[in-house]
């Protein structure tokens, strides 16, 4: 979408983006003349909760405009400016939808061996950085997730009184082996969207993942190229503009 003509009235402007908006959302639902507004946006795997609800109130504003008398061809409701700029940014990002990686500004993360000591992920979880999970090499080359849980779980079993436990002796490998199924990573390719890693998520795909980690085309052989968690809900809804 190109620049609002700034020689259109608001409401007309906000009528081109809610049609365009439905245009997209018909084409890509493979959908016909029948589905009304609400119900495209209902439907649509392309919109988040929020995006949906800030839809379904502009699809009431929308009625109101077109169904409001016009004088000389004018249009009387018109709607603020702020309501114009929401629908014609939700067009864009509709439109075009951002992706993961640019959104949430990822680099690529640092990968631990299975043979690494304890002591090297525990160095990440600490200040600054605070993180509660990482990606660690198997033996297998596959990628597997090591998580603050799985370290607290292998504490609970490890701990003999009154010595407690030998962190300096222990690796990834055995905190591995104290995993849930919770603890998992998904693997997806770089061209993930934001509404898309949201979905995972929020388990609107399923059972959500602890990670996502994000590679070229999706295969756990191939270098991270960034990883996201749900820590990162609020910035994947700020980059929706919701």
């Amino acid at each position: 979408m190109t620049g609002a003509d700034s020689t259109l009235s608001n409401g007309q402007r906000f009528l081109d983006a809610f049609n365009g908006i439905e245009r997209i959302l018909r084409s890509r639902n493979g959908a016909d003349g029948r589905p009304g507004f609400v119900e495209l946006v209902r439907t649509s795997k392309d919109l988040v909760p929020r995006q949906r609800n800030l839809l379904r109130d502009y699809a009431d504003l929308r009625n109101a405009i077109v169904h409001t008398s016009s004088l000389n061809g004018q249009l009387i409701a018109d709607p603020r400016d702020d309501a114009v700029r929401t629908i014609e940014g939700q067009m864009e990002l509709i439109e075009r939808p951002p992706k993961v990686l640019d959104a949430l500004h990822l680099l690529p993360p640092h990968v631990f061996q299975a043979s690494d000591s304890i002591i090297a992920f525990l160095n990440i979880v600490k200040p600054p950085t605070y993180f509660s999970q990482a990606p660690v090499a198997a033996s297998d080359r596959r990628i597997e997730l090591v998580t603050t849980n799985a370290v607290a779980r292998w504490i609970a079993e490890s701990w003999e009184s009154p010595h407690g436990v030998i962190l300096e002796e222990s690796s990834i490998a055995q905190i591995l082996e104290f995993k849930e199924p919770s603890d998992r990573v998904e693997i997806r390719a770089r061209d993930l969207k934001v509404v898309e890693a949201w979905r995972i998520f929020s388990g609107e795909a399923g059972d959500p993942p602890a990670a996502i980690l994000i590679t070229h085309s999706g295969r756990d052989t191939e270098t991270p190229l960034g990883l996201c968690v749900p820590a990162d809900l609020p910035a994947m809804l700020n980059a929706l503009k919701v």
